[in-house]
């Protein structure tokens, strides 16, 4: 059997379209309600709704306020030399923050820490644990030092320990607004400061308990010193070379 197609002469083809937004209309893609293009000033705003709406910013108070998450106990009668013992354990968690230095904004090191964080506390707040997760800040140390060296020319050491706690303090603010923002959850109400009294006086209590134990020493030792900033150097800083070119292979295979 032989099949023929005839083809008419007098058949015209039709047009194509080239207007990409016509082409769009024959592609079936699902609609979204997402926003897909954010502008900068509009993107706390929405990182605010994101996280109430989804209950991001009243979850750690919740699980707080829950009664049998406070004192979550379970008792294991067990018998020992014909004595009946009780073990009772407690289900709650404290993970312990430690604290960036209060010296600038956030950057995507604070993204990755704080994230990494929030899914340890949010996956034990779902296992039933009674979480506590205090953030602190480090606000000692010499990049505040440093931030603040070009205005403290003929002030006083008062003068520049305001000053410097005035930077620590906006620091803080900053970088306590975005973490709210990403729907971190913590105990935003009760953070903890390395420049707070409270908090320098329990150092010192630790520092005298050190020196009546005998593990605190005087002795000789050479360190390196910054003449400009005034401190020692760590031996990292040293050896720390910008111009290091990796001796590293890199090879593929297939998988």
């Amino acid at each position: 059997m032989v099949i023929s197609r005839l083809c008419s002469s007098e058949a015209k083809p039709q047009p194509s379209t080239s207007d990409p937004a016509e082409k769009k209309k024959t592609i079936y893609l699902p609609k979204t309600s997402f926003v897909n293009h954010v502008k900068t000033s509009e993107r706390g705003l929405l990182d605010q709704q994101l996280a109430t709406a989804g209950g991001l910013t009243s979850l750690y108070e919740w699980q707080c306020q829950q009664e049998d998450r406070q004192e979550v106990y379970v008792l294991f009668p067990w018998f020992f030399n014909e004595i009946l013992t009780i073990f009772i354990v407690y289900y709650s968690f404290e993970l312990l923050d430690g604290p960036p230095y209060a010296n600038g904004v956030v950057h995507t090191g604070h993204a990755i820490n704080k994230i990494l964080k929030d899914f340890i506390v949010k996956s034990r707040i779902a296992l039933g644990y009674r979480v506590r997760f205090r953030p602190g800040w480090d606000c000692h140390g010499l990049p505040i030092e440093l931030k603040i060296t070009k205005s403290v020319q003929g002030k006083s050491p008062l003068e520049i320990r305001a000053l410097a706690r005035q930077v620590a303090n906006e620091a803080v603010g900053k970088q306590m607004n975005s973490f709210k923002r990403w729907g971190v959850s913590a105990a935003w109400s009760e953070p903890y400061l390395t420049m707070d009294a409270s908090y320098v006086s329990e150092q010192l209590r630790l520092f005298a308990k050190m020196v009546e134990k005998n593990v605190i020493y005087r002795a000789f030792k050479p360190v390196y010193w910054s003449p400009s900033s005034r401190t020692a150097l760590a031996e990292s800083e040293l050896e720390y070379n910008d111009k290091h070119t990796s001796q590293a292979v890199y090879f593929r295979f297939k998988v």
